[in-house]
């Protein structure tokens, strides 16, 4: 499990953004899925690269999940 938080995560993480950054470059739209991947992966892939102290690492993940819900929810009323 160590290996999957120190490597694997970042590296999905790191490929994630550089298909969101194609993606909005090459069309110029945003794709929210993307984007919710990205905001989902963040507080996992980097919970032992970065000291957080306890309190702020739960508003930051806090953030990210809240950050995440939005952009599935602004993609499922965008495809309706």
């Amino acid at each position: 499990m160590k290996i999957l938080r120190e490597w694997i995560l970042p590296i999905l993480l790191l490929c994630n953004l550089i298909m969101f950054l194609k993606d909005y470059i090459t069309t110029s739209n945003v794709n929210f899925t993307l984007l919710c991947i990205v905001f989902a992966i963040t507080p996992i892939a980097f919970q032992d690269k970065i000291k957080f102290s306890k309190n702020n690492y739960t508003y930051f993940s806090a953030l990210m999940f809240i950050l995440a819900a939005s952009m599935l929810i602004i993609q499922s009323l965008k495809t309706m």
